[in-house]
């Protein structure tokens, strides 16, 4: 499949009218689910030999081929297709209670474009990313597997001793997914209405483990040192952390973005605002694939 690049791309990659361009689409997916699209123009001249042979022979990822010219990615445009909440839900978020159909999520809901350049600012690649409906693709359950790049994690909640919980199914995310944002995840339990007074704990975890890191057959405990999820499996490397806070403006500002950057802990509190739910602050996360730098799984000391 072709698809010429349109005159304002060819402007963007600074060519001329004939020079020629070419054209790769790939698919991400998840087994066999569609998760994103890609469309790249190229500029072959731009490239090594090396780099278009593999290129018109090979699947190799463009980003991998092409790593040698320490490329630089510029955003040109990022488009939120759709959304599940109504605009301005963050800052009032009874706009977005009350409605009782189905959520009816479309084939498309996000596109990325960027320009690749290389070191010195000249532009060989253009690319448009969309992202697919199935990035949504979960069920709320209390048996929770979350997939990664290099593998699946498992854990059944409990509501009891361990064994002696219901399970049900959610489907995998794909990539450095949790259940608010990103790879770190905060887990709360029953409570009583409009406060959340038991979640997953790091802290307890750790001493009730005496290890950084959850392995297959462990327990996670809430902060009343009680079951809450029991490690299945994991066909990952098994580097999940318990150790980084969860960002936060705070930490945004220290790193100079700007303000009102999108963070884990602002997250939570929005996500939980929706549904009338409210908690003094962000508990620690469980940072799915994620390694400390630093840290191997060390036994924590205990004075």
């Amino acid at each position: 499949m072709e698809r010429p690049p349109s005159p304002g791309q060819r402007l963007e990659l600074g060519v001329t009218p004939t020079e020629p361009v070419r054209y790769r689409h790939v698919r991400l997916r998840c087994g066999a689910v569609v998760l994103s699209e890609a469309d790249n123009w190229y500029v072959p001249g731009r490239l090594t030999p090396a780099m278009n042979a593999l290129l018109d022979t090979t699947d190799t990822p463009f980003g991998r081929v092409v790593q040698d010219l320490h490329f630089h990615r510029r955003t040109l445009s990022s488009t939120l297709l759709w959304s599940p909440l109504p605009e301005g839900w963050e800052t009032n978020p009874s706009a977005a209670r009350g409605g009782t159909a189905q959520l009816r999520v479309p084939s498309e809901v996000l596109e990325h474009r960027a320009v690749l350049t290389l070191p010195d600012g000249t532009p060989f690649s253009e690319v448009v990313e969309t992202y697919t409906g199935n990035v949504f693709f979960f069920f709320v359950a209390e048996h929770l597997k979350l997939t990664g790049a290099t593998g699946h994690a498992v854990f059944t909640g409990n509501s009891g001793p361990p064994g002696k919980g219901r399970q049900g199914r959610a489907g995998g995310r794909h990539c450095r997914s949790s259940i608010h944002s990103d790879t770190r995840s905060s887990i709360f339990g029953h409570s009583t209405p409009g406060n959340l007074r038991t979640y997953l704990s790091m802290e307890h975890t750790r001493a009730a483990l005496s290890r950084l890191t959850p392995r297959v057959g462990d327990i996670l405990v809430d902060n009343r040192r009680e079951p809450m999820l029991e490690f299945e499996a994991d066909t990952s490397p098994g580097v999940h952390d318990t150790v980084i806070a969860p960002c936060d403006p705070a930490r945004y500002a220290k790193l100079g973005c700007a303000k009102g950057h999108a963070s884990c802990t602002d997250n939570l509190h929005r996500a939980l605002g929706v549904l009338d739910l409210a908690v003094a602050a962000c508990p620690a996360s469980f940072n799915l694939w994620i390694e400390h730098p630093g840290i191997a799984d060390r036994r924590p000391g205990v004075a």
